[in-house]
């Protein structure tokens, strides 16, 4: 029987501003979005006061100084630091090719090899390594598919060990008895109000559901999660993702932006983070799509959104050519008298550098050349690497970014910046 562990890091935002600020332990914390503008993630201390996931700030900002919770910008480079630390510490314990890292704060395992008496208890010293290495809180959920694993991490979250095991029919049995179908992996809103109004309200009702029937209803996903439910493995580990297509790289602005300058150093910005992103999945891009848009909310009459497409002669990881187009296309959306607020990258037509078409009439000392930015590229990508991001940049980004998002109560880059990093008093 395949045996699948789901590992979920608590609260991981706000577990993460607690790793180098214990200050923060068993207080309230609130972690603000783009441009400090709604929750999006919560210790628990505050989920107790009633503070809601995806609520807009300034509506429970009384709540939040009335209780003294401690409130702070996404911290995304250090976050995504840790997350790499987390999911590098699973594949030391488990081995890289038993993990799929399936989202910032989450992975799955493939404990096949394990004895069945020895999980919970292999399980328990993950979450305690993890904890001592890392200083984060994780809560583990066991079962014999990724549907039930899942299920196993929400039952996980409300024990106190932290880990539980659902592999046992009994347990598994009792367990989606009492589990909302809303509250199953896969199953959204509009679905879970379906199902209700079959009488399918508990996991377990869908678990006795005919499998063919719901595949009517819900497709061939809902059949799937049916099966999964009743222990038959239909989705695998995927421990080797395909690399994307596009990227998209796009802020809203902290301050609203009138200047063609401004927009151009904000898309020159964006540029070189998406290449960075594409470089690191060894991939070029065979074209650009760039987009403009005013602020909807506060002038409907004067809506502006619009963007333009640029496709290149060989695919390019070459920022300071995708810098360059981009500026160009920019300059021809840009319309005076306009407060814009948002402006977005999308690199198309990813594919493996390797693997690129060269155009019919490029020359050999065209493609030389271009062989030697990629280089060039790759060196610049090591040395940030070592160094810290942003260590060298192209002038085009710019130094002061005036339209960078609000992030007022960001706290320090605990991890991804020497001149941040902690230090101990003596």
């Amino acid at each position: 029987m395949p045996v699948f562990a789901l590992v979920d890091c608590n609260n991981f935002y706000a577990s993460c501003e607690r790793v180098f600020n214990p200050k923060l332990e068993n207080k309230a914390i609130v972690i603000l979005s783009n441009n400090d503008g709604c929750v999006i993630s919560r210790s628990n201390e505050a989920k107790a006061l009633g503070v809601p996931m995806g609520a807009p700030y300034f509506e429970y900002q009384k709540i939040c100084l009335d209780n003294k919770v401690t409130v702070l910008s996404s911290n995304y480079e250090y976050y995504g630091d840790m997350s790499n630390r987390v999911m590098s510490s699973l594949k030391q314990l488990v081995d890289d090719s038993n993990v799929e890292v399936y989202s910032i704060d989450e992975a799955f395992l493939n404990l096949d090899k394990l004895p069945e008496e020895d999980l919970t208890k292999y399980a328990c010293s993950i979450k305690d390594k993890i904890g001592m290495w890392i200083g984060l809180p994780v809560s583990i959920g066991i079962g014999p598919s990724k549907t039930l694993a899942k299920v196993a991490n929400f039952m996980a979250k409300k024990s106190k060990c932290g880990v539980f095991n659902i592999t046992d029919e009994k347990i598994r049995q009792d367990t989606l008895a009492s589990l909302k179908v809303g509250d199953i992996w896969g199953v959204g809103k509009r679905i879970a109000i379906h199902l209700s109004k079959l009488g399918i309200t508990t996991a377990g009702c869908l678990r006795d559901s005919d499998p063919k029937y719901i595949r009517k209803i819900f497709g061939v996903v809902g059949e799937r999660i049916v099966r999964e439910l009743n222990g038959v493995a239909c989705f695998e580990l995927e421990t080797n993702p395909q690399d994307r297509q596009n990227i998209m790289t796009s802020r809203s602005f902290g301050n609203p932006v009138t200047e063609l300058a401004d927009l151009q150093e904000a898309i020159a910005d964006y540029a070189a983070r998406a290449c960075i992103k594409m470089r690191a999945q060894e991939s070029k891009a065979q074209g650009i799509n760039v987009f403009v848009q005013t602020n909807w909310h506060k002038d409907k009459e004067n809506f502006y959104q619009k963007g333009n497409n640029y496709l290149f002669d060989i695919p390019t990881d070459d920022t300071s050519l995708v810098i360059c187009k981009a500026k160009e296309i920019v300059k021809a959306l840009f319309k005076p008298g306009l407060s814009y607020k948002k402006v977005g990258i999308c690199l198309l037509s990813l594919n493996a550098k390797d693997n690129c078409q060269f155009s019919f009439f490029n020359n050999s000392v065209q493609i030389i050349d271009k062989a030697k930015k990629s280089l060039v590229m790759q060196s610049l990508d090591i040395i940030n690497q070592k160094m810290g991001r942003g260590t060298i940049f192209f002038a085009a980004q710019g130094t002061k970014k005036a339209w960078a998002m609000k992030r007022d109560f960001k706290s320090p880059h605990y991890t991804t910046n020497w001149k941040e990093i902690p230090k101990a008093l003596t």
